[in-house]
C-alpha cells in the first residue's frame, strides 16, 4: 500500500527543475500518453495539468520588480496602445515617460525605498502612473477604497505610516477631515487630467464648484522639474509592493501584503493560459485598482500587450453602451454585470463574434446566470465560452480559472499552472479523493506574505503543510473532480448548522430559488434558532421582479415547493422574506454579513425588514 506521507516527503525534496519534469510526467498520465498508476489524490496526481501546455508547465516566474517586468515585456512594442481613456490613446512609450515623471516628483518630495503611500482612487491614467512609479522606487502602495469611512481610513494610514495620500478629487475633503491631525500630506487626483482636450474643458466647466481642497496633482508633478529619473530598485523578494484589503464579508477587512513576485506570478501564469488573450486586443477595464482583482488584471493585461479601455466612474446600466462603443475582446467583471447584459434590450441582435473572454469573478456565479450566458453567447454569434474564475485577495486575485478547453457548468476551472489545490476532510487532516467534499487549501507563488500588522489572523490563514510548504487555508468548501476541475460549494463561514447538527449550504438553495421566473435575486442567510440554545435555520431573502410585486404569498409557496422538489427536506430554507434590494460590498459581492446583522435587528424590530 502506498505510504502517502513518505511519497509527499519525496516530492517536497525535488528541485525546481525536477518538479517541472514531474509535472510533465503527470500531464502525460492525465492525457493517457503515458501509462502508469495514479494515487487518487488530486494534489499528487494534478489531473488539471492536461489542460496546460508544456510551455506553461516549464515557465518561470520573473524575479523582477513589477515595473521592470512591465518595462521588459513592452520594450519592443512601445508604439502599441496601452490605455484608452475616453478617446485618448496612450502608448507604452508615453506610459513609461509619465511613470518617470511621477517617479521624479516622488523623489523630489523625499520619498524613497521602504516608504508607504496610500492611494484612494478609481482606475485613471494618473493612478496607474503612480502605482508603477512607486514600484520602480521600491515604495509600498497602500490601496484603499475611497468609500471607506473616515475613521477606518485614518486607522489604515496611521498603521502603515503613510507619508503621502493620493485621493480622487471628489473624496478630497473627506480625506482631509479624516487626516486633519496627521502629518500625512494629501494630493488630489483629478479624473479629468488625461481626458482629450475638449472633454477636459467641458468636464472642468461642469464641475467648477467641486474644487480640490488639497495639493493639486499638477502642482505635485511640477516638483519633477530638474530632477533626474530615479533608477529602478533591484528586485527584493521580501519587498511589499502593495497592501490590498480583503472584502470584509466575514468581518473587518484585512490588509494582504503582496510582493512583486506575487503579482508577477499572476501575470506569468495568465500569459500562458489557454484563454485567447493576445497582444493588440482590447479589454474593457471597469474593476477599480483598490481590489486585488482590479490591480492584477490591469497589470496582467498591460504586460501581455492588451489595450486597457478605462471606465473609472462605471455604472452598471452603462455597460451595454460601452460594449457597443468599444467592442472589447475581453471583459472581466462580477456576476451582476452579466445579469444586466442578459436583460439589456440594447444587446438584442448584436453580433458579439469578437468576444474572447467574457469573464466573471469576485463572487460565485449562479448556475442560472451561467446557463443563460451560454445561450446568450450562442445567440449572439460568439464562439467564446463563458469564463469564470476563483480567487482571493490572499492569492493576489485569481487562483483558478476556466479556459477554452477546461470549462464545465458549475465549475470555477482549474488551478493556475504553478498552483496546487488540496481538499481536506472536515473530520481529519487527510486529503479527500475525487468528488469528495472538504475544505480547500492552496499553495502557489502568488500567495501573500502575510496580513499587515495582524500575526494572529496570518497564523489562521497560512499553515505549513506536510511538504513544508506555506499553504493557504481558504475557508471555502468544495471538491475536485477526476478531470481536475474545481467546484466551490460555499464559504465555510456561510455554512448554516441547524439545531440538529446538519450542515446546510446556502448557495445550493440560492441556485434553486433563482430558477423561479419571479426571482430577480436572492441570498440565503443564517437565522438563529430561538427554540434551541445552538444552531440556526436557513432564511431566504428574496428580491422579486417588478411584475411580481404584491404576489409574495403565492411566490413563497411556489418557492417552497420548488426547493422540496430539488433538495432534501433538511436542505431547504425554513423562512422567507422579501426585500426591495440586496446590499453589496465594494467589490460587488452580496453582503451576507450585513443581511445577517439586519436579521438580528429585525427580530427586535420586525418592521425593519419587509416580510410581505
Amino acid at each position: 500500500m502506498l505510504d502517502f506521507k513518505e511519497y509527499r516527503e519525496k516530492i517536497s525534496k525535488l528541485s525546481s527543475e525536477e518538479r517541472k519534469k514531474r509535472d510533465l510526467y503527470l500531464k502525460g498520465l492525465a492525457t493517457g500518453s503515458i501509462c502508469g498508476p495514479q494515487t487518487g489524490k488530486p494534489s499528487i496526481d494534478k489531473p488539471w495539468l492536461k489542460y496546460h501546455s508544456d510551455e506553461a508547465i516549464l515557465c518561470d516566474i520573473p524575479k523582477k520588480t513589477i515595473y521592470q517586468n512591465l518595462f521588459d515585456n513592452s520594450q519592443n512594442h512601445l508604439s502599441d496602445i496601452a490605455i484608452m481613456y475616453f478617446g485618448r490613446k496612450i502608448t507604452y512609450e508615453q506610459l513609461f515617460t509619465n511613470i518617470d515623471d511621477v517617479a521624479k516628483a516622488l523623489s523630489a518630495c523625499g520619498l524613497k525605498y521602504g516608504d508607504v503611500i496610500t492611494l484612494l482612487s478609481v482606475t485613471t491614467p494618473e493612478a496607474i502612473y503612480l502605482f508603477y512609479a512607486a514600484n520602480k522606487m521600491g515604495i509600498t502602495i497602500n490601496l484603499l477604497d475611497p468609500r471607506t469611512n473616515e475613521s477606518r481610513i485614518k486607522e489604515m494610514c496611521d498603521e502603515t505610516n503613510s507619508k503621502y495620500v493620493f485621493v480622487i478629487e471628489q473624496y478630497g475633503e473627506k480625506i482631509k477631515n479624516a487626516l486633519k491631525n496627521s502629518d500625512c500630506k494629501i494630493v488630489d487626483l483629478s479624473a479629468f487630467e488625461s481626458l482629450p482636450l475638449g472633454l477636459k474643458m467641458l468636464a472642468k466647466f461642469k464641475t467648477i464648484k467641486n474644487k480640490g481642497v488639497n495639493q493639486k496633482w499638477n502642482d505635485f508633478i511640477k516638483c519633477k522639474e530638474n530632477m533626474p529619473v530615479p533608477k529602478t530598485v533591484p528586485f527584493d523578494e521580501n519587498h511589499t509592493a502593495c497592501i490590498d484589503y480583503t472584502g470584509g464579508t466575514t468581518g473587518i477587512p484585512k490588509g494582504a501584503k503582496l510582493t512583486d513576485y506575487n503579482m508577477n506570478a499572476i501575470t506569468t501564469q495568465y500569459s500562458v493560459l489557454d484563454v485567447g488573450i493576445e497582444r493588440g486586443q482590447k479589454m474593457l477595464n471597469i474593476m477599480p485598482m483598490f481590489l486585488a482583482y482590479g490591480i492584477n488584471m490591469l497589470n496582467m493585461s498591460l504586460n501581455v500587450g492588451v489595450t486597457n479601455v478605462l471606465i473609472p466612474n462605471f455604472k452598471v446600466d452603462e455597460l451595454d453602451k460601452f460594449m457597443l462603443k468599444y467592442k472589447p475582446e475581453h471583459f472581466m467583471g462580477v456576476p451582476v454585470h452579466f445579469e444586466y447584459l442578459l436583460k439589456s434590450e440594447k444587446m438584442d441582435g448584436v453580433d458579439l463574434g469578437y468576444w474572447k473572454t467574457p469573464a466573471a469573478g469576485g463572487d460565485s456565479t449562479a448556475l442560472t446566470i451561467e446557463q443563460r450566458m451560454l445561450d446568450f453567447l450562442k445567440n449572439h454569434n460568439s464562439s467564446s465560452k463563458f469564463m469564470k474564475g476563483y480567487g482571493l485577495t490572499e492569492m493576489s486575485s485569481a487562483a483558478a480559472t476556466t479556459t477554452i478547453s477546461a470549462n464545465s457548468l458549475g465549475s470555477v476551472g482549474i488551478p493556475l499552472v504553478k498552483n496546487n489545490f488540496c481538499v481536506r476532510s472536515f473530520d481529519s487532516d487527510q486529503e479527500c479523493r475525487y468528488n469528495e467534499l472538504g475544505e480547500l487549501y492552496i499553495t502557489g507563488p502568488s500567495m501573500m506574505q502575510e496580513y499587515f500588522n495582524n500575526p494572529e489572523e496570518t497564523q489562521k490563514a497560512i499553515v505549513i503543510n506536510e511538504n513544508g510548504e506555506r499553504e493557504l487555508h481558504t475557508g471555502d468548501i468544495g471538491y475536485i473532480d477526476e478531470n481536475g476541475l474545481l467546484f466551490i460549494k460555499d464559504r465555510k463561514k456561510r455554512v448554516i448548522i441547524r439545531p440538529d447538527g446538519h450542515n446546510v449550504f446556502p448557495s445550493t438553495i440560492e441556485n434553486v430559488i433563482r430558477r423561479h421566473p419571479a426571482v430577480k435575486n436572492c441570498a440565503v442567510i443564517k437565522s438563529k434558532a430561538t427554540e434551541s440554545i445552538s444552531g440556526s435555520w436557513a432564511k431566504a431573502v428574496v428580491v422579486l421582479k417588478d411584475e411580481y410585486l404584491g404576489q409574495e404569498d403565492l411566490v413563497e409557496e411556489e418557492l417552497k415547493a420548488l426547493c422540496l422538489e430539488n433538495l432534501p427536506e433538511r436542505d431547504v430554507a425554513q423562512f422567507y422574506s422579501f426585500v426591495d434590494s440586496l446590499p453589496y460590498t465594494g467589490s460587488g459581492k452580496v453582503d451576507t454579513l450585513k443581511l445577517e446583522q439586519q436579521e438580528e435587528l429585525a427580530k427586535e424590530a420586525p418592521s425593519l425588514v419587509r416580510k410581505k
